[in-house]
């Protein structure tokens, strides 16, 4: 089913009331890759299962409230962020004092990709490494944007909590600029560029 048409009989079943079936289409549209957004970020499949979970369960209790601003996709990306946010939040508590963020990613990246080399070319290990020694918020702006193809306003309406999605996005944008220069930098580094 086309995107549109997706959104259109989301809305449909909204209008009549039908949640079961908003939910359902919702899902089946969209499940793939916001558990594919949670892993690229959380670079753990149980971490991410385990959001994507409470995110299937905030969608349900919040479609009654979704009020068409953005699309029902743009929404949900929302939704499993927030929820991705507050596992974040649970995780820093727990773990004080133990690797920074980024390092903890730089590992979990090169232990995947040293046994499984099969799976990935030279330049996409390499780019996937130097991706993980970012923080999570940087790893969901690139996700997000790159790997998701969302536009900067909707970029900005998963991302950040405002009624000026525009402005926003204008942020995003600049932060985006000093990521990828960043990513630069190391991959000059590192000698891939």
């Amino acid at each position: 089913m086309a995107a549109d048409d997706v959104e259109t009989s989301i809305r449909r079943a909204l209008s009549a009331g039908n949640l079961d079936a908003a939910a359902t289409l919702a899902l089946e549209a969209y499940s793939g890759e916001l558990l594919g957004y949670l892993v690229s970020v959380l670079r753990n499949r149980d971490d991410a299962e385990d959001v994507y979970a409470e995110g299937c369960h905030r969608l349900w209790r919040g479609l009654p409230s979704f009020r068409n601003e953005s699309s029902c996709r743009t929404w949900a990306y929302r939704i499993f962020q927030n929820a991705l946010r507050m596992h974040m939040r649970r995780a820093t508590r727990q773990r004080r004092g133990t690797m920074n963020e980024a390092r903890t990613s730089a590992l979990i990246v090169r232990e995947r990709t040293e046994t499984h080399p099969y799976q990935r070319t030279d330049a996409k290990v390499a780019l996937g490494r130097l991706r993980a020694t970012l923080g999570a918020s940087d790893q969901a702006l690139l996700t997000l944007r790159l790997d998701r193809r969302l536009s900067w306003r909707d970029v900005a309406v998963v991302l950040d909590d405002t009624d000026e999605p525009e402005r926003a996005a204008a942020k995003y944008r600049k932060r985006f600029e000093r990521v990828r220069e960043q990513l630069r930098v190391l991959a000059q580094r590192e000698g891939l560029l």
